[in-house]
């Protein structure tokens, strides 16, 4: 019991440790942008998966834009899984309209343990990491991506790895968020 208590404080403090000095990152750039504006708010109202889909499987952007603003949220966290072969390109049309209407955009991909990877990049997360930093040059409503369920991967996603992650999503200087979702369970 005792050994078993250690082990998992061990391994909650190794992850706490992992999440706070590697895989949460902001850069600063010359001049402020959505993100700074963000983090000042008070209140942020987001939501996140449950995208309405067409009969093709495809994210239906334009309805799920509406339904976001009508609830009055001003963030979503879309998740890249339901369809891998298209909720990439997706995603890219809702950064697109998101961006015009005032919404800020948070991309969510899946680790390893959670198949079907997504298209194009599936678990080279260095290459999410380039990708998504180029798409927020281009769309300044998007300003984080998240790694679900971190924390039961550290094979793949070891120091040096997620080292590489973050030096490619900082790699322009902009202000952006790198956060990994770490679940715990108590017994």
């Amino acid at each position: 019991m005792v050994i078993s208590v250690k082990r998992t404080l061990f391994t909650l403090i190794t992850i706490l440790f992992l999440s706070i000095q590697y895989c949460l990152t902001l850069v600063k750039r010359n001049e402020p942008n959505d993100l700074t504006e963000y983090l000042r708010r008070k209140v942020i109202l987001a939501t996140y998966n449950a995208e309405l889909r067409t009969k093709e499987g495809r994210v239906d952007v334009s309805s799920l834009i509406k339904v976001l603003l009508n609830l009055s949220a001003n963030t979503y966290n879309f998740l890249i899984w339901h369809n891998p072969e298209y909720d990439f390109k997706d995603f890219i049309e809702f950064c697109e309209k998101a961006n015009k209407c005032g919404l800020l955009v948070w991309a969510d991909i899946v680790p390893p343990s959670e198949p079907p990877l997504p298209k194009p990049y599936l678990d080279d997360y260095v290459a999410w990491a380039k990708t998504f930093a180029e798409i927020s040059l281009k769309y300044k409503c998007f300003v984080a991506f998240t790694i679900d369920d971190f924390e039961g991967n550290l094979r793949k996603f070891t120091r040096n790895y997620v080292e590489k992650m973050v030096k490619e999503f900082t790699i322009f200087s902009t202000y952006k968020l790198l956060i990994v979702e770490v679940i715990v369970y108590m017994n």
